[in-house]
């Protein structure tokens, strides 16, 4: 029997308890905490991100679309970011809805791998450029990319 020592990658399980992504940041008819919407999901995975080492924390799909989203361009970078710090990259939007420059951008995200490098408790740096989550955290204050 294989015994797995702390944090060793191999051995960890997919950790998803949080609402799902939308394709909106907020939706004005509720302000649940585990409705399906961008901002919800965020959220709840920098507040599960402690468990990397333990589970691969999944924070639900990106987007690319332009078709039937909400998200702005700035929003949709902030979900993109979050996948590949959390190491985890799903995308749902139907190949059918994307246009060649949105189907080209979901593929060369697919296939990038970034480096990343924890600076804060919600601050990172991925490939240098660095990514502070702390305001979505704040809920007396709209998340600043909307």
């Amino acid at each position: 029997m294989v015994v797995p020592a702390a944090g060793d990658r191999r051995f960890r399980r997919l950790l998803r308890s949080g609402p799902d992504v939308a394709p909106l940041w907020t939706n004005y008819a509720t302000d649940g905490s585990s409705d399906a919407m961008a901002c919800n999901a965020v959220v709840n995975t920098l507040h599960r991100l402690w468990q990397s080492p333990l589970a691969q924390v999944d924070p639900d799909v990106v987007y690319f679309r332009s078709r039937l989203n909400l998200l702005t361009e700035t929003q949709m970078s902030r979900l993109h970011d979050l996948a590949a710090i959390c190491g985890f990259k799903a995308v749902s939007d139907p190949p059918s809805w994307l246009d060649p420059g949105e189907l080209e951008r979901m593929a060369a995200y697919l296939a990038e791998q970034p480096e990343i490098v924890q600076k804060g408790r919600y601050s990172f740096a991925v490939d240098s450029r660095v990514v502070d989550f702390t305001s979505a955290l704040n809920p007396g204050q709209q998340y600043p990319i909307s």
